[in-house]
């Protein structure tokens, strides 16, 4: 599957689940790790487990995509780790602490 297309589904995924905030990070220059970031604000740490399993469902369960998860809600960050694709979310003071987008 393309990236383009992969990061619109993710977009829509975090947008139903009001994941606010979302920015895409191309980061393939960066890390050898993975291409792109997903970054986005959970609106509290009960949200984040939702968001983990949805994005879950759809990139394994439906697109049989090997990923890995990391985080629990109650360290207020999730990442998903999609190969090629990384979604971070975390809640809105996480994402201040760590400000993650200041790897540009």
């Amino acid at each position: 599957m393309k990236y383009p297309k992969l990061i619109s589904q993710i977009q829509t995924i975090l947008d139903e689940k009001k994941v606010e905030d979302v920015v895409v990070l191309d980061v393939k220059d960066r890390t050898p790790f993975s291409d792109y970031y997903l970054i986005g604000t959970a609106i509290n740490s009960r949200s984040l487990e939702a968001v983990a399993q949805s994005l879950e469902d759809f990139l394994f369960r439906e697109e049989g995509i090997s990923i890995k998860k990391e985080g629990t809600p109650e360290s207020g960050w999730i990442v998903v780790d999609a190969g090629g694709v990384v979604i971070h979310v975390l809640t809105e003071e996480k994402r201040k602490l760590f400000q993650l987008e200041t790897i540009r």
